[in-house]
Parts: structure tokens; C-alpha cells; sequence
């Protein structure tokens, strides 16, 4: 993550301007429920029809407002990634042009291809997803806990230690898989490699089967 992040950073204008277009869609995504139980305990019950009108017209805006929310969020989520993207591959070729023709063939050509390519397009799925749902989540666990102490505060009380809980559960589960993850990480890069020296081994016998093919025909 620190690797992602040093690229991310580069674009802090347009991390704010996600950061606020989410907390718009989150608000939203709390706020309209809480109008609809409004409109219908205060305008539909009692037949108020003014009120209603009025819900209704709040609502609409609501509406409008994640709608621009969301379209904000997706043009500077994919700006960022796909920068992001470009910077990462700019940086890993000039990287290999600076390998020697030693380091080059210890690698492989398909690990440095995967590097520039495969590897790329998983970083960037992984941060397009971090900024359209991963900060989505912990603004609307905000929002909740905010309304249901405005609504009900004793309820609140029974909602923390859950929160919590779950919480900790997350942190738990993500220590716990991180160092699986990063063994099958290394077991794949290791496997590449193999493959690859493998391969070339491999074309290098047929070549030198080749060769000794033809000098015998050539003989005859």
C-alpha cells in the first residue's frame, strides 16, 4: 500500500475532491431513508399536503446531488488511476532500461512483461475500488452512528460495542491474511521466474537439436 500511496499522493486536489463528491454520496445514501419515514409519519398520515410537496422537493434534490456526486466520483477516481497507472509502468520501464543484459535474463522477459502489464491492471482495479467503495464504507458507518444517536440515543448504546466488534474483526482478519498473501505473492514470482529460465532451456535444446539435425542431413 505504501508503494501505491507514493504515486496517489502526487494528485492531493483531486483526492479531495473524491474524498468530498463520497461524503455527498454517503450523506445521500443515509439522508433519504430518513426523509421518506419523515414524509410518510408527518405529511401521508396527517394529509398534509404542503409538507408533502415539500419532502418530496427535498428528496429530488437529494437525488440530483448523488447523481452529480457520483459522476464527480468516477471522473477523478478514474483520472487518478489511470495517472497513477501510466507513472507506475513510465517508471518500471525505465527501470528495466537500466537493467544489465545479466539482470535481464535473471528476471525473464515474461516476469518484466507481467511488471508493466498484468501487475499494472490488478493495481489499478485495486485502487479504483479503495476510492469508489472503500471510503464509501467507513462515511456511511459515520452517518449512521450519527443518526441513530439523533434519533435514538439508547439504541446508540446497544449499536457501539457492535461497531467495535466488527471493527476489530476487520483488523483481526487483515493482519491475519496479509502475510498468506504476500507467501503467494513471492511463491508466484518465484514460479515466473522458474517457468521462464525453464522455458529458455528449452529452446535452447531445440535450437541445438535442430542444429545437429541439419548437420547430419547436410552430411548425407
Amino acid at each position: 500500500m505504501k508503494f501505491i500511496w507514493q504515486y496517489v499522493k502526487r494528485y492531493p486536489g483531486k483526492l479531495l475532491i473524491t474524498f468530498i463528491a463520497t461524503f455527498g454520496v454517503a450523506g445521500v445514501m443515509i439522508g433519504l431513508p430518513t426523509y421518506l419515514a419523515q414524509m410518510i409519519d408527518n405529511a401521508i398520515i396527517n394529509e398534509n399536503r404542503p409538507l408533502l410537496w415539500q419532502y418530496a422537493l427535498i428528496m429530488v434534490g437529494l437525488v440530483l446531488l448523488s447523481l452529480l456526486s457520483r459522476t464527480i466520483t468516477s471522473y477523478t477516481t478514474s483520472s487518478i488511476v489511470n495517472d497513477m497507472t501510466m507513472n507506475i509502468r513510465n517508471d518500471a520501464y525505465e527501470k528495466m532500461q537500466s537493467l544489465s543484459h545479466h539482470e535481464f535474463q535473471e528476471l525473464g522477459v515474461a516476469s518484466l512483461t507481467t511488471r508493466i502489464s498484468t501487475d499494472a491492471f490488478v493495481i489499478l482495479q485495486f485502487m479504483e475500488m479503495i476510492l469508489r467503495q472503500g471510503l464509501v464504507s467507513p462515511m456511511m458507518l459515520i452517518f449512521s452512528i450519527v443518526m441513530i444517536f439523533s434519533i435514538s440515543p439508547a439504541l446508540g448504546v446497544f449499536v457501539i460495542p457492535v461497531s467495535i466488534i466488527i471493527i476489530l474483526s476487520v483488523i483481526f482478519i487483515a493482519k491475519y491474511t496479509l502475510p498468506i498473501s504476500e507467501k503467494q505473492q513471492a511463491s508466484l514470482i518465484i514460479s515466473i521466474v522458474s517457468y521462464e529460465k525453464i522455458s529458455r532451456v528449452c529452446v535452447s535444446f531445440v535450437h541445438l537439436t535442430m542444429k545437429t539435425s541439419n548437420k547430419v542431413v547436410s552430411k548425407k
